[in-house]
This record gives structure tokens, sequence and C-alpha cells, in this order.
């Protein structure tokens, strides 16, 4: 007697007697018991036990020649011929569901088998496409490395002093740039030297001069610029006499003067007449000029022409004004048979009246 699982695919497999379970067989061989172990007890879904006789192959039964048959033993040898055709027509069925499960797995493998192919493929497939992948995150990376190399070039970064090469050890490109922390200012490499760009203040921005200009930064330009363009000013100014010695107590009934200055150019015009001639000696001069004069070596700064008004004494030819140089005061002077001399005290008097205009330079 043999046992044999069959599974739910239909592979059948050989139990172990004695493991998988037990048979006792009847004292008169009738029927037999077959017990399962516990480990074999629960079958799970789908699963079955069956139960196969095992006869030898072997004949028992010799009849001898003329001999009278015994029809207990030639039943008997039939039946266990006809017992040894069902053993092997179990056998047939059993080689059948083997042959299937094996069929079935042959099936799965053959499944399994194209399954890991395209799977195999598709790791090729994947593999190639990270090579391509890495082939150009590789050219990006190089690409970024030379791109960064080439900023690095021309802007330095913050530094204390002016570099004499580049961050590589190279010389410096005309046009490269870097932060000096010592003062706080953008310098940039002009082929021979640093110079500033930008900066919190005009005077920052430091360049190169040509034409005129004698500045090298910006606000230094705007100065000399401003100093040097064409000044529009008008007014007025307070014209008075004093002497060259000593002056006091003068009044005046009339103090008039008005100026037009452009640029290093002022243009006056004044009248002055004295109610009181005070105590004065001296030469006679006019003070209060708007603007101080240009200090022009050997020469006045102007000679503005002038009239007599009234009570001058003794004045033998006209009036003219002489502008001092680097002051804000002109000499009075009149003609003479000999040439030119100072107007003095000797020459006013109370209600003197002068006349004036013209132009001189200013400082």
């Amino acid at each position: 007697m043999q046992v044999w699982l069959t599974s739910a695919t239909g592979a059948k497999s050989l139990r172990v007697v004695g493991v998988d379970y037990t048979i006792v067989v009847a004292n008169d061989f009738t029927y037999a018991t077959v017990t399962p172990q516990p480990a074999f007890a629960a079958l799970a879904s789908g699963k079955n036990i069956e139960l196969r006789r095992v006869l030898p192959f072997s004949q028992d039964v010799d009849l001898i020649f003329n001999q009278r048959f015994n029809a207990a033993v030639v039943e008997k040898a039939l039946d266990r011929a006809a017992m040894r055709d069902q053993q092997l027509d179990g056998r047939m069925d059993a080689y059948e569901g083997n042959i299937a499960g094996f069929q079935d797995a042959v099936v799965s493998a053959v499944t399994a088998a194209n399954t890991a192919t395209d799977q195999a493929t598709n790791a090729s497939n994947s593999a190639d496409a990270a090579a391509s992948s890495a082939s150009v995150a590789s050219a990006s990376a190089t690409a970024a490395a030379n791109s960064y190399d080439s900023f690095d070039d021309r802007y330095l970064g913050a530094k204390s002093s002016n570099p004499t090469l580049d961050n590589d050890g190279n010389a410096l490109l005309v046009g490269a740039l870097y932060w000096n922390t010592t003062s706080n200012v953008l310098r940039i490499w002009t082929g021979s030297a640093w110079t500033n760009v930008g900066g919190t203040s005009a005077g920052a921005v430091s360049f190169s001069p040509t034409g005129n200009i004698a500045a090298t930064d910006v606000q230094s330009a705007l100065a000399e610029l401003d100093s040097e363009k064409a000044d529009f000013q008008s007014g007025t100014w307070t014209p008075a006499f004093t002497y060259s010695t000593s002056a006091s107590g003068i009044t005046y009934a009339t103090q008039a003067g008005y100026y037009v200055r452009i640029g290093k150019l002022c243009f006056i015009k004044g009248r002055i007449t004295t109610s009181a001639k005070g105590t004065v000696a001296g030469s006679l001069q006019i003070t209060g000029l708007p603007f101080t004069s240009a200090n022009d070596a050997n020469t006045d700064a102007g000679v503005l022409p002038a009239s007599l008004g009234a009570l001058f004494t003794s004045i033998g030819g006209g009036l003219i004004v002489m502008v001092a140089t680097n002051d804000t005061k002109c000499w009075v002077r009149c003609g003479t048979t000999t040439g030119v001399t100072d107007v003095t005290d000797a020459n006013t008097n109370a209600g003197t009246t002068i006349y004036f205009e013209g132009v001189y330079r200013i400082a």
C-alpha cells in the first residue's frame, strides 16, 4: 500500500510511511486502515490523498500438467493479476498527472525566461539611456566648469589689495574685476592699472584724463568744469570812497552800483555823491567791488572810464578808474599835461560826484 498526495495543479508525490502516515492491515487482509500523522493531517484547499495497492510483478501459482486445478488458487491468481492491472492503470494516471504538472512547469519556466529576457532587454535599454544621460551630464558638467572658470577669470572675488595674477595664477584679463575690501570699492583692470568702478561717491570713480581735463576722478572733474564754466550773475553793490592815508566822517547823498558777471568778467556801473567830505588824507579810492579782482601780474585788472559829476577841484583832465589787482577797490586818477596822476583829498569836496562804468577780470 502507498499513499500519494495530489496538489492543486495535479502533480502527485509519494508520501513516506511512518512519517506522513501509518497503515494497519487487517488480519484477513480484507482491508487496511490508513492514519495521517499530525504534520500531514491538515490538507490545503485543492489537495487530496490517493491510496494505491502495490503488488509484486511475479508468478506465484504454478499449475502442474495433467493435474486437477484448484479453483480457489486459480481465482486468487486471477484476482492478483487484475489487481496488478489496476495498479498499472493507477501508475499511468500518476504519470499523466506528473507530465501535466511538468508541462505546466515548463510553460511557467519558458514564460519566466521570456519575462527575464524582456526585463534584461529593458535593463539594457535603461543602461544605454543611463549611459547617454551620463554622457550628457558629463558634457554639461564640463561646460559648467568651463563657464565658471571663464567667470572666475573675470571676477576675482573679494581681496584686500590689488592682485597681480588671476585666481588660476595666470595673467590678468583686461576688464577683470575684484572687490577691494580695504576701500570697499569695485576695481577694474585696464590692462596696465587697477581703477575704481563706481563707489559711494563721485570721488571714488577714477579715470585717465584726456584733452584739457586734468582731474583723475569724477568729483574733481566736476569741480574743474564748474570753475571753468561761464557763471552768470547780476545784482547791485554799494560803492564808497576811501583814501590811501586816512578817511573818516564821510557821508553820502547817493551810493548806487550795478553789476553783471559772465564767467570771469564783471561789468559794473556806479555813482557816488558825498554830502560831507569828512576828514580824509591821501589818494582817492572806490571800495566795495562785488567780486575780488584777478591777480594779473604787471597790469591792472581793469580800467574804467569815469566822468566828473560835480565839485572836483583842480582836475586838469578826464577821470579814469583803475581796478587794483587781487582786491575789491579802484584807484581814481586824472589826466594832466604830463600824464596821469592820482586824485587826492585836495581835489574832493562835500557834494563831489563821480560816474563810472566798465569791465574788469575777477579771480
